[in-house]
């Protein structure tokens, strides 16, 4: 089935660069619901969203003490603070954010960033830069790569240090088109109409997104060392040789871990558990976002990120 005009005019060109993702948004209901709130909340609907860009600090950020870093990258790159909110993954709204990209994630990274992204509270950030052509669109091409061999010194999240490809510390809109959409999928109509009370009245809150960063922070305790190397040998040190075939087994495969080896994670996962062996669950984290498999070998997402369209067709604001 395609959808097209039959079913819905696509939304305005200038929310979204991409014609797939203007038509399969125009039948969305997290983009649709939100739509209406800005027609009613915003008096231009469009020319706000052409400075405002969004930003989520995941659980990895809090973990590993990197939300205090983004936020003064963000200031140091022109981005005001206009509204920050505590809130909660779940199942249902990690995916409805990936939608659109995850028909070709394999089953086992689901079940990764599900455990990654409902391991506590994160934190969205409305952002403005008014010196920009298009906020979302200029932050999205400044964070840099998910995977830490593609980044650059300057982008994002080479400057944060993401230790690999999931635990990235952030994840942002790409675009307009997608601010409003995630919004939906995020939040109820109440808290959309407060998200936009706060794009409408500009009013810049940079001390009190700190306050909720630090408070959130606090609620992690103790900072995890997301090192991938210091938890493998940790459960090395803690097996020795093995005293039960399923820890021997283990104990081989951490080896080879160790020296570089590639092991799928749910082989591993399954050794762990076979071999009774409890682990914190930060450091589960770490070995399976290391460890897994992110897409199947086949196939594409129904929507590219905006990584994969230059910039010079994105259109401008006017």
């Amino acid at each position: 089935m395609k959808i097209d005009e039959r079913h819905a005019q696509p939304i305005p060109d200038v929310l979204s660069i991409s014609p797939d993702k203007r038509q399969l948004y125009a039948v969305d209901t997290y983009f649709n619901e939100t739509w209406e709130d800005v027609q009613r909340e915003l008096p231009d609907q469009l020319q706000p969203m052409d400075r405002i860009a969004t930003l989520v600090l995941k659980p990895d950020a809090f973990a590993g003490r990197a939300a205090e870093a983004s936020l003064n990258w963000l200031a140091s790159h022109g981005y005001d603070v206009l509204h920050s909110r505590k809130f909660r993954f779940n199942r249902f709204s990690i995916r409805g954010i990936w939608e659109y990209q995850w028909n070709i994630a394999t089953r086992a990274r689901k079940d990764v960033v599900d455990d990654l992204l409902q391991a506590g509270d994160s934190v969205y950030l409305v952002l403005r830069n008014g010196n920009s052509a298009c906020a979302s669109r200029e932050l999205a091409s400044m964070k840099g790569s998910s995977a830490p061999s593609k980044r650059k010194p300057g982008d994002f999240r080479f400057d944060i240090s993401g230790p690999n490809t999931l635990l990235n510390f952030i994840h942002t809109s790409d675009e307009p088109a997608d601010i409003i959409r995630e919004m939906g999928v995020f939040f109820n109509a109440d808290e959309r109409r407060e998200i936009l009370s706060s794009i409408r009245e500009d009013v810049v809150q940079f001390s009190e997104a700190q306050e909720l960063l630090q408070n959130v922070e606090r609620s992690y305790g103790d900072v995890v060392d997301l090192d991938f190397g210091r938890v493998v040998r940790g459960l090395r040190d803690q097996l020795g040789s093995g005293s039960t075939a399923a820890q021997s087994t283990l104990a081989s495969t951490l080896a080879e871990v160790q020296s570089g080896g590639t092991i799928p994670w749910p082989v591993l996962d399954l050794q762990l558990r076979e071999a009774g062996l409890g682990i914190p669950r930060w450091d589960r984290i770490i070995l399976s976002t290391t460890l897994v498999n992110m897409d199947t070998p086949e196939g594409e997402p129904v929507v590219n990120g905006l990584s994969t369209s230059p910039r010079t067709e994105f259109p401008a604001f006017t």
